[in-house]
């Protein structure tokens, strides 16, 4: 039994036409394994490849897109991997998440929003929860000097 990739979508549906009882995809989730288990039509396990094919990234851009703004990004709230972690698809690997977050907190916008005056920290939502402290907004100045986005 082979691996089918998302790249022959139409060997997949061919495939599971052919009522093959598993089918191993990249990234499978659960809801997959039910659909190819009960050879649900292609284009079901097809879709829900396409979505397990995803990013961390897409993800999180898509359902919180004022807090992940790239043009004006908000500064985040302590425990924003936490929160984000408790609502991902399980179909998104954890250290993309994190990975992420690691990049989209070091990007040239991100320093400005945390330097800006009176900044606020921002849940997911992008609702207001604490002020950026002193500290942080100085570390964020020498960052875009050091950087030189300034």
């Amino acid at each position: 039994m082979g691996t089918l990739s998302l790249k022959s979508p139409e060997k997949a549906a061919e495939r599971l036409k052919s009522n093959l009882n598993i089918i191993k995809f990249r990234n499978k989730t659960p809801e997959m394994e039910a659909l190819l288990t009960h050879n649900d039509p292609a284009g079901s396990a097809l879709r829900l490849q396409k979505d397990a094919d995803q990013t961390a990234e897409d993800w999180i851009c898509a359902t919180f897109k004022k807090t992940f703004d790239p043009i004006k990004p908000l500064p985040l709230a302590s425990g924003i991997k936490e929160a984000a972690l408790k609502l991902m698809p399980s179909y998104i690997n954890p250290s993309e998440l994190a990975s992420f977050l690691r990049k989209w907190t070091r990007q040239a916008a991100y320093f400005k929003a945390l330097a800006e005056p009176g900044s606020m920290r921002c849940d997911l939502e992008g609702r207001p929860i604490e002020t950026v402290k002193d500290t942080h907004k100085k570390w964020a100045e020498e960052m875009l000097l050091k950087k030189k986005y300034l």
